[in-house]
């Protein structure tokens, strides 16, 4: 995966002690999908919609492309602050595309146990409970309450006998349920799973299942991290061994299959058609500005990795997805 990633290491500098990251070519997510933006050498995304059809599939295939596959790194190294100014985007005028994951520090979590898996013990716990007010806005005062024994009822959330919290964001009904663990952990989490994965990583992953591959894994984990980090780890590993094989019928994509319109259409467009599951919290009505945040939570959190949530739209000629 490191053409997704840039290369990273720790040090001192003029007595400073922090992490130091290869400098990625490009603009950052949030400006690559803002035409007004100056790209430098780059094309922007007004540029791309106008190549021509066999052009801007090529160039929409690269992204998805990469994008997939740094969409599974952060699920493997359980980085869950992906969020549009953590990655750097370039097309160049010959096509060529670029596409790297900044600011990774937040990766091999010991609460992220699972690709969608939170432990949340201790003022994790305390936390998670104190953030259930988060998005109250969206309800009439005399629905709060019910609002929050219903966050708590999630069939997402499950308090455990000794106070902590098993969370599945797989699970959530209510999308709110995303800014309370988003404020918890202090990182962005997503809820859908890739619906795909790109082939080269996919060959990588089924030789993770065992043998000398899995052990030299493991080993360089445990030579970095602690024990509880080190088996988080191990278990997204497996979560994720154990999706990609569920992808195995049929969603196992080559580099140039990416390039194919109708395969990217498949990949991207279920996506972009999450509706909100409510309107009403306790018998009483959101109202319309309670369903637009929930709607608007919902798009947003619900994106299966930021290509989608963030530069599909950006990017597809009309009617494309």
């Amino acid at each position: 995966l490191g053409d997704v990633m840039v290369k990273t290491s720790v040090g001192a500098h003029q007595g400073q002690y922090g992490m130091f990251m290869e400098k990625a070519p490009g603009s950052l997510g949030v400006d690559f999908a803002n035409s007004d933006v100056d790209k430098g050498e780059g094309l922007d995304c007004r540029q791309i919609q106008e190549l021509p059809d066999e052009q801007h599939a090529m160039v929409v295939g690269r992204l998805l492309r990469q994008a997939n596959r740094l969409a599974w790194f952060d699920l493997l190294t359980g980085q869950g602050d992906r969020h549009n100014s953590n990655y750097m985007v370039q097309v160049k005028p010959d096509l060529t595309v670029f596409f790297k994951g900044i600011d990774n520090d937040a990766s091999f979590p010991c609460y992220r146990t699972g690709l969608t898996t939170f432990q949340l013990k201790g003022v994790f716990a305390q936390r998670f409970e104190a953030n259930l007010k988060v998005g109250e806005e969206m309800y009439p005062p005399s629905a709060r309450e019910a609002q929050r024994k219903r966050l708590l009822t999630d069939p997402g959330v499950t308090k455990n006998a000794d106070g902590s919290y098993t969370v599945d964001t797989s699970k959530f009904n209510a999308p709110e349920l995303h800014y309370v663990l988003q404020y918890t952990v202090g990182q962005h989490t997503s809820l859908a799973l890739p619906s795909a994965i790109d082939r080269d990583l996919y060959e990588h992953l089924k030789a993770l299942k065992g043998g000398e591959a899995r052990d030299k894994y493991i080993a360089d984990l445990k030579a970095r991290l602690s024990t509880e980090a080190v088996q988080a780890a191990i278990g997204r590993l497996d979560e994720a061994i154990a999706h990609a094989d569920k992808l195995a019928a049929g969603k196992v994509f080559g580099g140039a299959d990416w390039e194919k319109h109708e395969i990217q259409r498949s990949v991207v467009s279920p996506a972009l058609k999450y509706q909100v599951k409510f309107d009403r919290v306790d018998g009483r009505s959101m109202g319309q500005n309670g369903r637009r945040l929930a709607s608007q939570s919902a798009d947003e959190l619900n994106a299966e990795n930021v290509f989608i949530r963030d530069l599909a739209r950006s990017i597809a000629k009309p009617g494309w997805f």
